[in-house]
């Protein structure tokens, strides 16, 4: 058994601009005091973290969408002549989903500004799928002992674990989980848009340490048409990416023999040698402030 594991994980480079991936969505209404409709309204949807910015201008019916936006905590900015502008901050949108709002200005003749900063209700009504979010705060905080991000899946309802097919002597791969009882040959997994399974097993190709993952999305039903791929459910993984304030972090996880006793139905003289150790780094920053960012990891 191998007492050492080094996995490299890669180095990733994010440059202005959106990928096209199934990330999340903003969909938006600019209304007046009134109701009716505000067509031509400047929108700025800005990441603080970043400073990417996304812009749109809303329709005659005074509607507006921005598609494949990474998922982060956001800022919105909505100006138009006439109209005080209005700020929202902690926008929060997560993979897969489809925010939509309605943004209500004042008409005003003097230089104001209307902020607001209440949460948004967590009911999405233009989501038709049945999915988890598991999010950043999750996958820091809750223990992994094998350090498979994948293991987090069984947290989403209707998920279990399914062992390896043996054929002859060797074991069958698969991407070991069954959704609703079908094949978890059946299931896709994509990693920033990209497919990740192997082509005739369904086993998952890459090994990703909790390091780089930012979120990530587990679909048991619905999942969009347009990625297709499985019958079965569907995992959509985000990567982490780097920012303008330099992060890093380190970790150590060891196992040592001597805490463990003897097992109690066997024989044998001395204790079982269960030494085991991990280390791994992951570091994230600006190599141009506001354009080019780096994220690097391994374990």
């Amino acid at each position: 058994m191998r007492r050492y594991l080094l996995v490299f994980l890669g180095l990733a480079l994010a440059v202005t601009g959106s990928a096209q991936v199934q990330q999340g969505s903003l969909a938006g209404l600019v209304v007046d005091a009134s109701g009716s409709p505000v067509p031509g309204a400047s929108v700025v949807l800005r990441d603080p973290a970043n400073n990417r910015q996304r812009t749109a201008t809303t329709d005659l019916e005074g509607g507006f969408r921005l598609p494949n936006i990474a998922p982060s905590v956001y800022e919105l900015h909505v100006e138009k002549s006439g109209f005080a502008p209005h700020d929202e901050g902690a926008l929060q949108i997560v993979v897969g989903q489809a925010l939509r709002i309605t943004v209500s200005m004042a008409a005003t003749a003097m230089s104001a500004t209307t902020e607001v900063s209440a949460e948004r209700p967590g009911l999405d009504r233009t989501e038709s799928s049945a999915s988890t979010v598991v999010d950043t705060e999750r996958i820091e905080e809750l223990p992994v002992r094998s350090r498979n991000y994948l293991e987090f899946v069984l947290l989403a309802p209707g998920v279990l674990s399914t062992p390896a097919i043996r054929g002859g002597t060797s074991m069958l791969g698969d991407s070991g989980f069954s959704f609703a009882g079908l094949r978890p040959r059946s299931n896709t997994l994509t990693i920033d848009g990209l497919s990740n399974d192997d082509e005739f097993s369904g086993a998952n190709r890459t090994e990703l340490s909790l390091e780089t993952i930012k979120e990530f999305q587990v679909a048991g039903h619905s999942w969009s048409a347009e990625n297709g791929g499985g019958s079965g459910g569907a995992i959509n993984v985000v990567t982490r990416s780097g920012t303008n304030v330099l992060h890093g972090d380190a970790f150590v996880i060891a196992q040592s023999g001597r805490l463990n006793a003897p097992p109690f139905l066997e024989n044998g003289e001395g204790k079982p040698s269960v030494n085991r150790e991990r280390t791994g780094g992951a570091l994230g920053g600006a190599l141009l402030k506001d354009r080019v960012f780096y994220y690097v990891a391994g374990e």
